[in-house]
């Protein structure tokens, strides 16, 4: 990456790299004044990569808040449709769902939000830990504290593959290995298809919310039955 000197050659140039390079950093990236080529140094960037984790971090879990209420409010209004014994179930049924369309409507901001602070930390993975260093500089940069904070946010989210292709080769294997994420269990997991990276097709977010929403059900049904069973019975004499 390279910091820029010149304000109005910066314009042109950002223009230039996102149109001959597809896989360009971000608006967020580019608004840091930062290109790919410049030298990785942890007093002058070690911010701007502190910043990158941390949004990655923070959008994740605005995202999982909004799919918890989307959840709990799609598994009231299916339960009051089922039960029609519960009070006032058509009301429960109507809003239950409303609010539950009303949080999808805001996923969609939130889940851009997301997939582009992932971006942002791959590409600074790849500019701190990638093979465009030499491996005498990815020694020097894996060991520096905010640098050892990108594998511990991207291991749970990306796949051992993609890891892979950011990361340099001399030292894959060891940092890979010390994540303790079971790659091949974690491919397979409903919240790695929801929240991975280049995951979250529209089949995927269905899945995970109808699996989130049997859960509810099991655990409603359960707790119903139970009540029953504990329930005082009238002995007659």
């Amino acid at each position: 990456m390279k910091l820029f000197s010149n304000p109005k050659k910066a314009a042109v140039d950002k223009e230039k790299i996102v149109a001959d390079e597809g896989k360009q950093l971000s608006r967020f990236l580019l608004a840091k004044d930062m290109l790919i080529g410049t030298k990785f140094d942890i007093k002058n960037h070690g911010d701007i990569l502190q910043e990158c984790i941390d949004r990655v971090n923070t959008n994740l879990k605005n995202l999982k808040a909004i799919d918890r209420k989307a959840t709990i409010a799609f598994s009231l209004g299916t339960a009051a449709l089922i039960l029609p014994f519960i009070p006032f179930n058509w009301l429960i049924t109507i809003v239950g769902f409303s609010y539950g369309c009303y949080q999808m409507g805001k996923r969609e901001h939130a889940y851009k939000e997301y997939t582009d602070s992932l971006e942002d930390l791959k590409q600074c993975c790849n500019w701190t830990l990638g093979e465009s260093l030499s491996e005498a500089q990815v020694r020097e940069n894996k060991g520096m504290g905010v640098v050892k904070d990108i594998l511990p946010t991207l291991a749970p989210l990306m796949s051992e593959v993609e890891l892979k292709g950011v990361l340099h080769d001399s030292i894959e294997g060891k940092l890979l290995e010390n994540t303790g994420v079971d790659f091949a269990k974690q491919q397979h997991s409903f919240e790695y298809k929801m929240y991975g990276y280049e995951q979250g097709s529209l089949q995927d977010v269905l899945t995970g919310f109808g699996y989130a929403i049997q859960n509810a059900w099991d655990s409603l049904t359960s707790s119903l039955y139970s009540s029953a069973a504990e329930s005082p019975r009238i002995i007659s004499v």
